[in-house]
Parts: C-alpha cells; sequence; structure tokens
C-alpha cells in the first residue's frame, strides 16, 4: 500500500520517523524500526532533534529488552537530561514563587508541562528554556517583576509590544531563557483569546508551587499548531510529544472539545493533517469518529492558503515573512470584522517592526525588499556553485 504524501516542509525525514517509531512504539515494531535506524545512521553524526530523542529512545529500548552496547551511551544521554531538567525545575519555581507572590496567576507551558503531566520523568524529555503564560492584564507586571530580578530582555521591549506580539524572551545572568507569554498563540492575540484556556487548565505543581497547565486536550492543540509551521531551528520532536499526550492520558482527553477549540481559531487544516499522521504512521489510538468529524470539517480558502504558505520555507519566496504578518494580523482580529484591515495592518507593521513614524515605513518595506532580493540571490548562487 503506498504510503500517503503529506504537505509541508516539517515533516520528519525518513530516519527520524524510523527513530520516532523505535523511541514510541511497542515490541516488533519498535524493534524493527530500531535495527534499521541503527543501521542507516552514524550514531556520533546525528542531528541535533534526534540527538534529544535519544533518552525516549533509551528508555523504550530499555522496556523491550535490547541488551546493545549503545544503550550505555544512551543512558549517560538520559542522565544528563535528568540533572539539567533538575536545576531547570529549581529556577523555573523560584520564578514561579515570585509571580505567585506578586499576586499574577501564571501557566506553564510546552516542556515543562509535559515533563511533569505526561513524560511524567525528568530524564526523558530535554528542555532549553522556560515557558510561562500570564494574563494579559498582568503582561506589563510581569515584565516590571522581571526586570526587578535582573532577568533582560533580549530584544528592546516596550509597552507597546504586547499589542503586537504573544511573548517576549528574557535571560538572567547565567543566559537561562525564560519565555514570558501573555497570550498562548501568536495568531490570536485579542480581548478574552485565552480565556477558555484558563478556564480549562489544570492544577500542577513545581517543587512547592502551585500552578496551571494546560489540560490534555487544549496542549495536544497547542503541540499540534506550534509543530505545524516550517521552521528551520525546529525539531521533529514535537511528534513524540502529541504522542506522549495521547498514550498518557487517552482517557482524559476530551477529543470533542479538542474539535471546538481548532474550529474556533480556524485550525482545522493543521489539527487534521498531524492527527491523520499520527494515526497512520504511530498508530496512535486517536477516535475514528474524531477523524471522521475533522475530515468533514469545511474550511475556507485563506485557511488553506495560510496553510501552505506556513508549512513550507519562506526564506526564499520575495515576500519571506509579510504574508505570515498578514495572516497573523487578521487573526488578531478575533470576530472583529474590520472594513479597515488595510489601515489597521499599517499600523500593526509600524508597532512589530518598531517604526517611529508611518511615513518611514515605506522606506522600511523598501529596505526589506531589497534585503530579501540579496538573500535569494545569494541562496540561488550556492546552488549554483554546489550543483
Amino acid at each position: 500500500m503506498n504510503k500517503k504524501i503529506y504537505h509541508g516542509d516539517f515533516w520528519p525525514n525518513l530516519q527520524q520517523e524510523l527513530l520516532l517509531r523505535a523511541a514510541l512504539m511497542e515490541g516488533k515494531y519498535a524493534l524493527d524500526a530500531w535495527n534499521e535506524w541503527k543501521s542507516s545512521v552514524e550514531i556520533e553524526k546525528i542531528d541535533y532533534g534526534s540527538l534529544r530523542m535519544l533518552p525516549l529512545l533509551y528508555r523504550n529500548l530499555q522496556t523491550i529488552g535490547i541488551n546493545d552496547p549503545l544503550m550505555s551511551k544512551f543512558k549517560g544521554v538520559y542522565r544528563r537530561t535528568w540533572y539539567e531538567n533538575q536545576i531547570l525545575f529549581h529556577k523555573m519555581s523560584v520564578l514561579l514563587r515570585s509571580f505567585h507572590d506578586a499576586g499574577i496567576a501564571t501557566m506553564i507551558l510546552k516542556d515543562a508541562a509535559l515533563v511533569l503531566l505526561h513524560y511524567k520523568d525528568y530524564g526523558l524529555r530535554p528542555m532549553s528554556h522556560i515557558n510561562v503564560l500570564v494574563r494579559i492584564k498582568d503582561a506589563l507586571r510581569a515584565v516590571n517583576l522581571l526586570s526587578k530580578m535582573e532577568m533582560k530582555a533580549q530584544e528592546a521591549f516596550t509597552e507597546k509590544k504586547i499589542s503586537v506580539a504573544h511573548a517576549h524572551v528574557f535571560k538572567d545572568a547565567a543566559g537561562q531563557e525564560f519565555d514570558l507569554h501573555w497570550y498562548l498563540m501568536q495568531e490570536y492575540r485579542y480581548p478574552h483569546a485565552d480565556d477558555d484556556f484558563w478556564e480549562g487548565a489544570v492544577s500542577v505543581k513545581v517543587n512547592d508551587v502551585f500552578t496551571y497547565a494546560l489540560n490534555p486536550a487544549d496542549l495536544l492543540l497547542h503541540i499540534c499548531v506550534h509543530g505545524a509551521k516550517c521552521d528551520q531551528a525546529q525539531s521533529f520532536r514535537w511528534i513524540a510529544d502529541a504522542m506522549m499526550i495521547i498514550n498518557s492520558s487517552r482517557k482524559e482527553i476530551d477529543w470533542n472539545r479538542l474539535l471546538k477549540q481548532a474550529k474556533n481559531r480556524r485550525l482545522i487544516i493543521p489539527l487534521r493533517e498531524i492527527l491523520n499522521y499520527l494515526s497512520d504512521t504511530m498508530q496512535a489510538p486517536i477516535p475514528g469518529t474524531i477523524l471522521t468529524s475533522i475530515q468533514n470539517t469545511p474550511t475556507s480558502k485563506m485557511e488553506r492558503l495560510e496553510y501552505r504558505y506556513k508549512t513550507q520555507s519562506y526564506n526564499q519566496k520575495p515576500f519571506g515573512y509579510l504574508p505570515i504578518l498578514w495572516f497573523e494580523y487578521l487573526s488578531s482580529l478575533g470576530s472583529n470584522n474590520s472594513q479597515h484591515k488595510f489601515v489597521g495592518f499599517v499600523k500593526y507593521l509600524q508597532l512589530y517592526w518598531g517604526v517611529k513614524h508611518q511615513w518611514q515605513l515605506p522606506f522600511y518595506v523598501i529596505f526589506m525588499i531589497i534585503s530579501r532580493i540579496r538573500a535569494i540571490t545569494v541562496w540561488y548562487w550556492n546552488r549554483l556553485t554546489k550543483s
């Protein structure tokens, strides 16, 4: 039977898919994938994304009784991950305690929530930074609190940033990265956009500090949407994350809520593609009724256009990132069908790029176009010289 073709540049390659199978599946399926993956790669030269999958691979191979000289190496990666995550969670608890004492509600996102609620083992899932969500009304207070804690913004931060972004990166003196979110998603920034996420959140404890995390359905949606984007720096780990949510919480996942959240935010297409992939390739136990329902859910032409653009490399395209900003701007309007979208987009670009006066925007755009042409020319020249 021919394998279904999934469109987009964010899917794992053949070797990465074998690694996922070896790390996530059971019995003979995992064993066959392990043998094929091991014979097709040089362990010392695997990509960064694959390297970060080794702790999960180690645990799964250990479960199915694999005895291989490489297991000692994998065990070392697992132990190092456990040690580094312990340090990171300690730093996180200090930050969360400060927010709690200041009366600011917090929600841990992505890595931390996955480790505590779904991987349930500090050694299985490498983390690199801390992601915390606060309510939009608390965003400026949270930023000021971080400043008092000597956390420095990676890029210049102004209050206007809150209206055109969903998060900002801060670092401590040791270089540890902390991502402060005031909206869950960059695409959905409008009044009360995250209310249902907060209402459905679950309580979780980080060391001795209580905070919140997304419930399994909402976290699965967040992981899938975050993964379904073309990003050269992004790994394929989100597939393992999605599978861990499904396998650890199959009885707790509210599948109808998942579909409703996707419909409300026009995210049916990425969710449909990913759930189909997980079911077909990873044998994820997703109810057939859900797959049928999402397949039959209508989508607009704009949704399809947005999905195609976001999931294909746009670095060499003439307009580069600009269409992404347009899609994000439209989504940020929510149910507000403004008749002055173009005027609003111009104001949005002014704030996003930090341009002081609107009359300066054309010059900025010209500069961006020249930069795009130069980058595209260099890219094509490099391809010609290498061929």
